[in-house]
């Protein structure tokens, strides 16, 4: 494509861009900022908005932008005033209040899963509208939803209301054809049209004095696994945020979702397995303790934990510790403690370990077909390099590490250009 392209990743910890130009044979890096996660919950849904017109101020330094291609963390959406038709507040997946367990039994009592693919969970937008997170403007018109890339279109520019289905898809509120779901207490809904186009375009940014096309509305998993490119057979675990597991083929357990991808097709995976929010707590309790306001100590600490082959008697860690993790049960928690296992080693070993346990044992419960091999994604899994050594010690077949030039999501999106108009 003949075109100075921005690609853009609006994620929970990090937003980061590239720019793809005519002579370039991969896209380089343009910037990084911090994404909604630093703010909180719920957060302006301008908070994006402005976060784009800083990342294309830098691209403009090169050449003029003429297109931008999206994909964003999921699970989050806003509600759209009826007379502007602007967002308010976005509510993200990391929301959660006292009135979700009793929407969740129910939806997941009422065919909520065979209808939409999804397990009910604290933190989708079906949850968080049935619980009352977002105002009911209650004036008989249906709730305009927006998620990331719409609400953005609409502030900046002109928005198609469309999104792609791999972002559609992970709010809850579609079927798996596509149809906006209805029943369950819902109030009426308009959220954007879904697409399972891939070259979708959502709208325009007007940006410097020209209407610049805005494509994808991607989901950020979807298109991190694009990225890596894995071969049919493999299991991606992708280690962010929030970690997933992922299938190309379909799989035989009723633990997994389904997603819509790329070229019509779907994935089987389990998503809000805990990961680097989980290991946080962690690290911000160990800098409270030394009186610090860096994590750098606890990282360190898991970059050089040593092991020497025996897990045997190390402490055993839940690390559901917040309401939208997979299976979560009121909590976390440490068992398994021994006076003569329980030094600062012991205690980090017995931390990855039992991160790396939560990934053996969904896998193992997969059926038959269960051992293949892996392939990892994400930082954790190269600032952690006990987690890959775990794994093979409990994995028979083979497991390797995305180490590319380019980040998955990013990679992602760049081969999506190639089928823009």
């Amino acid at each position: 494509m003949n075109k100075h392209i921005v690609l853009i990743d609006f994620g929970a910890s990090r937003i980061k861009s590239a720019t793809l130009s005519p002579l370039q044979v991969l896209p380089s890096k343009n910037h990084d900022s911090p994404g909604s996660g630093t703010i909180g919950h719920t957060c302006p849904a301008s908070f994006f908005a402005e976060a784009l017109i800083e990342h294309l101020k830098i691209a403009e330094k090169f050449a003029p932008v003429d297109a931008i291609i999206i994909c964003s963390e999921m699970h989050g959406y806003a509600v759209c005033d009826h007379g502007s038709g602007l967002p308010g507040e976005y509510v993200s997946w990391r929301h959660s209040s006292v009135g979700d367990k009793a929407q969740i039994a129910i939806l997941n009592d009422n065919g909520f899963f065979e209808l939409t693919g999804l397990k009910a969970k604290a933190g989708l937008p079906i949850v968080n509208i049935l619980s009352g997170a977002s105002p009911n403007l209650d004036d008989g018109r249906p709730l305009d939803i927006a998620f990331i890339p719409d609400s953005i279109c609409r502030l900046l520019g002109e928005s198609y209301h469309k999104v792609h289905a791999s972002l559609a898809h992970a709010s809850g509120l579609y079927t798996l054809d596509n149809r906006t779901l209805a029943g369950f207490g819902l109030p009426a809904l308009k959220p954007p049209t879904s697409s399972d186009k891939d070259g979708v375009c959502i709208g325009i940014i007007k940006f410097q004095g020209r209407e610049v096309p805005c494509y994808g509305g991607y989901g950020d998993l979807q298109a991190s696994v694009l990225g890596m490119e894995p071969n049919k057979d493999q299991w991606v675990i992708n280690l962010g945020t929030g970690s997933q597991i992922v299938s190309l083929i379909p799989v035989d357990s009723n633990r997994f979702e389904k997603r819509a991808y790329f070229d019509k097709k779907m994935i089987d995976c389990i998503t809000h397995i805990p990961a680097g929010r989980a290991l946080s707590m962690f690290a911000n309790l160990f800098s409270e303790i030394r009186n610090e306001t860096s994590q750098d100590h606890f990282w360190q600490i898991m970059k050089n934990i040593k092991f020497n082959g025996n897990i045997d008697d190390l402490p055993v860690f839940d690390l559901a510790t917040f309401p939208q993790a997979f299976e979560f049960s009121g909590g976390g928690s440490i068992s398994n403690i021994n006076e003569h296992h329980f030094d600062m080693n012991d205690f980090c070993l017995g931390l990855i370990n039992s991160f790396v346990e939560q990934y053996i044992q969904l896998l193992n419960a997969a059926g038959c077909r269960s051992q293949r091999p892996i392939v990892l994604a994400g930082n954790l899994a190269t600032e952690v390099p006990l987690i890959t050594k775990l794994l093979e010690t409990k994995w028979s077949n083979n497991i390797s590490t995305i180490n590319a030039p380019l980040e998955p999501t990013i990679a992602g999106l760049f081969r999506l250009a190639d089928g823009l108009d």
